[in-house]
């Protein structure tokens, strides 16, 4: 609680959120546990899951809720209790019967809407509520005809999973608010890669947990329902089924973990760049645009890594490496030659480092600022908005004009013209006393005033001036532009209209 407001919903009850997220990773924990310690966890998790979920659900879901959570209190006694079979089937019965007026009763009543989920989760919500409903009404009709152990099986496996279904929600709302509130607290000590990320990190973490949470529901839903063994047996038979080309023998499952190594590097390379970039390399003072290089570089290396880790999981040796370059040497030769010229110039642009990120360049008829440096091509994102990805063959190869390589000093160069018969020693003490009047004008190197040239209709003079920061350069032209003006109109130097000789042959009339 911060300022009498409640910053987080789920951290208002600490202990039922610490609870529930510790039973839920019970199972992994204590695989072998007892059954009344399972049936312990379980109730435990039923009490802190209402606890959490009545704070985002509205007061119309809560009968709902209390409803499912008796459902699977009333499941949990009767498999602790020995019944006679009667008893337990009609037991049984009843619970398939309210499980499907409880169920029914949340599909009329929309209470999907009430849980604060987006449009598509809601969909997601119903189907889960649906699926249910239908499995308990199979249940009563094979308790009806006979078959109990069919329909104990179903009637369980459908409670739980729902039950299931709502223990992880609550559980992945904690830790999601748990992410928002880590996001913040690392914000406020000043942790620039989170304050310049944290939207996609706290997305990123969000989309994480719902993944997690997701693949423990349909794995444990397998085993409530008891399809865990033959569900398995199918997606190893997928998964290891091989065929082979040449001498690499591949298989879907390590094709799934070659891409999943590869995207886990490439993650992980750009979270390692961004905190580099932002948080690290910042403490040290390098020059400029070695910080650039070590994080390009370090990001890269990440990446090679994760596909050489990748490749090794395929099956692919170093030795079988040497077909692979092969095979990009002919594809050189057949129109790579561009991507090859590209990535040696950005080899080139980083170790040399004509160009850092953050110069003001120009190229052809492209001006802006470097905003990255990449393998392949830069990015060049020009004064009007826009963002230019030039080839890095270029940037080596043609005529670049770099403003800010060495320093940040820029020479202005003004043009003034004054009438005929005004003396130019005078102009010239004006201009100098405008220039060092100036607060963004060098002293060093002196300001210059040249009298160019006998004009058609003036006197053309030229300012040559340096200022310190090439950023100020049209601010600066503007401002002493406005000076002069005014120390003309106070000294009386006329800046005058072009003149013509006009030569009347005849006249009308």
């Amino acid at each position: 609680v911060e300022g009498g407001d409640v910053r987080s919903k789920a951290l208002s009850r600490p202990v039922s959120s610490s609870v529930l997220v510790a039973l839920l990773s019970t199972p992994f924990l204590y695989v072998d546990a007892p059954l009344l310690v399972r049936s312990v966890i379980a109730i435990g998790m039923l009490i802190a899951m209402l606890r959490i979920l009545t704070l985002y659900a509205d007061r119309s879901l809560w009968a709902q809720l209390f409803m499912i959570t008796g459902l699977a209190v009333f499941q949990r006694l009767m498999s602790a209790v020995s019944l006679e079979v009667l008893t337990e089937r009609l037991a049984l019965l009843a619970l398939s019967v309210i499980t499907v007026v409880t169920l029914g009763w949340s599909l009329v009543r929309h209470a999907e809407r009430a849980l604060g989920l987006s449009p598509p989760r809601q969909r997601y919500v119903r189907a889960l509520l649906l699926i249910p409903m239908v499995l308990s009404g199979g249940s009563a009709i094979f308790n009806v005809l006979g078959n109990g152990s069919l329909a104990a099986l179903i009637q369980v496996g459908a409670v739980n999973t729902i039950v299931l279904a709502a223990g992880l929600h609550a559980g992945v709302r904690v830790l999601n608010e748990i992410a928002h509130l880590l996001a913040e607290a690392l914000e406020r000590r000043g942790v620039r890669s989170v304050m310049r990320n944290r939207v996609g990190f706290v997305r990123s973490v969000t989309r994480f947990n719902s993944l997690v949470g997701v693949s423990i529901w349909a794995y444990y839903s397998t085993i409530l329902f008891g399809i865990d063994e033959p569900v398995t047996a199918a997606v190893r038979g997928v998964l290891t089924a091989q065929w082979t080309l040449g001498t690499v023998t591949l298989s879907l499952g390590r094709i799934v973990a070659f891409v999943i190594a590869v995207w886990v590097a490439i993650k992980a390379s750009r979270m390692t760049q961004i905190v580099l970039n932002d948080d690290v390399l910042p403490q040290f003072l390098l020059p400029r645009g070695v910080p650039n290089a070590i994080s390009t570089f370090a990001n890269y290396a990440i990446v090679i890594i994760g596909i050489f880790v990748g490749a090794g999981i395929l099956g692919i040796g170093l030795s079988n490496l040497a077909l692979i370059v092969g095979a990009l040497g002919v594809g050189i030769g057949f129109g790579l030659q561009n991507i090859v010229n590209n990535f040696v110039s950005g080899l080139i642009l980083l170790f040399e480092r004509p160009v850092q990120v953050g110069d003001a360049v120009q190229l052809g008829t492209v001006s802006g600022r470097i905003s990255r440096i990449g393998f392949r091509a830069s990015h060049v994102r020009t004064y009007n908005g826009s963002e230019v990805v030039v080839p890095n063959g270029e940037l080596v190869s043609t005529q670049l004009i770099n403003w800010t390589l060495s320093d940040r000093r820029r020479r202005l160069e003004l043009g003034v013209g004054v009438a005929y018969g005004t003396d130019p020693e005078r102009v010239e003490a004006v201009l100098l006393q405008v220039l060092k009047d100036d607060p963004e004008v060098l002293v060093d190197p002196v300001p210059i005033i040249v009298f160019e040239a006998f004009g058609d209709s003036s006197l053309n003079f030229r300012i040559m001036a340096w200022i310190a920061d090439y950023e100020t350069g049209w601010k600066s032209t503007h401002r002493i532009n406005v000076a002069i003006a005014r120390a003309f109109a106070a000294e009386g130097i006329e800046v005058p209209f072009p003149q013509r000789d006009l030569h009347v042959r005849s006249l009308p009339g």
